[in-house]
């Protein structure tokens, strides 16, 4: 198997779509064995279909690339051999990496347009890990009660503002917000994922042992805040969020009579339209090849509100006719 950098990259819709967004990437990797970088990403949030690009790294260790697309901004990781960096990519930028194969993370550095934020990814990801990766950092946090295990999210939140204030000065408003957002909506999502790890139905969970004084574990839910913003749906953590909202309106330990009119209350008039729409089809999309009858019932009422929606094709594609 031939040697090569991987750059992953998440795709995201925008609420604030630009015609054309563009981010060049170029640079030199001395003392490289690898022989191209290959660039993915996910082509839809419902269906993540996986598009692959390749750059060849020449004999000198170039390389050089022009990414392409709608989005506002993008999550990305590049992986070199068994190291991997994360960055936030925004359109516009024309970075420059430079880095010695014999020891990549230690000597990777950015400049160009983008490359303050850049720099500031790559040195988080090193000293307190990457964002995507956040939840595996905190997971022992699951063992304590719910006061303790608020607390130690809540210095936790703190613990990266403070990092964002120290280190990250030369970034961009755009990261700063997204930066923020993100940790804050992966905290609602931890605290929306502690009741099922704690319930006594729990099966396969990361918790060792059930916290003390911890009879109800649902009640954590009722301290999330209910934040719904169309502009924050390029952001995976506010997804992830929402999709938890929704299937709390779903839980039959939470809504034991009336599920089905409290769900669709939730998806097609609490919740903003951009979101509704994505939290709806992402619910029919789910139900594809468990229960194919259903999805299209549920298909039938989302057409019903969304009649011209982007995720109908591809619902339809996949669901057997």
């Amino acid at each position: 198997m031939r040697s090569s950098i991987v750059l992953f990259l998440f795709s995201f819709f925008s609420t604030q779509v630009m015609a054309q967004s563009f981010v060049n990437l170029q640079g030199q990797i001395k003392n490289s064995t690898h022989t191209d970088i290959i660039i993915s990403y996910s082509s839809s949030w419902l269906d993540p279909l996986t598009t692959s690009r390749t750059c060849t790294i020449d004999g000198s260790g170039n390389f050089s690339i022009q990414l392409q697309f709608e989005e506002k901004i993008k999550p990305a990781n590049i992986i070199y051999g068994t190291d991997t960096i994360e960055l936030i990519l925004t359109g516009g930028e024309g970075l420059i990496m430079t880095a010695d194969g014999k020891d990549f993370l230690k000597t990777i550095h950015f400049e160009g347009t983008g490359g303050p934020n850049a720099n500031f990814c790559v040195k988080h990801g090193i000293q307190r890990g990457r964002m995507m990766q956040h939840t595996q950092k905190i997971i022992s946090f699951f063992n304590k009660n719910i006061p303790a295990f608020r607390k130690a999210l809540d210095n936790d939140y703190k613990a990266e503002m403070k990092y964002l204030a120290a280190n990250g000065i030369e970034t961009t408003p755009i990261l700063k917000r997204y930066w923020r957002i993100s940790y804050e909506y992966d905290k609602y999502c931890n605290m929306f994922q502690y009741p099922s790890l704690h319930h006594p139905d729990a099966k396969n969970s990361v918790v060792h042992k059930q916290a003390p004084n911890n009879k109800h574990p649902y009640n954590i839910i009722d301290s999330i805040p209910e934040i719904y913003k169309d502009e924050l749906l390029l952001m995976p953590q506010y997804r992830q969020y929402v999709m938890f909202e929704a299937d709390k309106h779903n839980d039959p330990h939470l809504y034991p009579e009336h599920r089905e009119a409290q769900l669709n209350k939730f998806l097609y008039t609490t919740l903003p339209p951009q979101t509704g729409e994505y939290a709806a089809a992402s619910m029919v999309f789910s139900l594809i090849g468990k229960d194919d009858k259903l999805a299209n019932e549920k298909l039938q009422v989302f057409k019903s509100h969304f009649t011209r929606s982007k995720y109908v094709p591809i619902i339809e594609v996949k669901l057997p006719q």
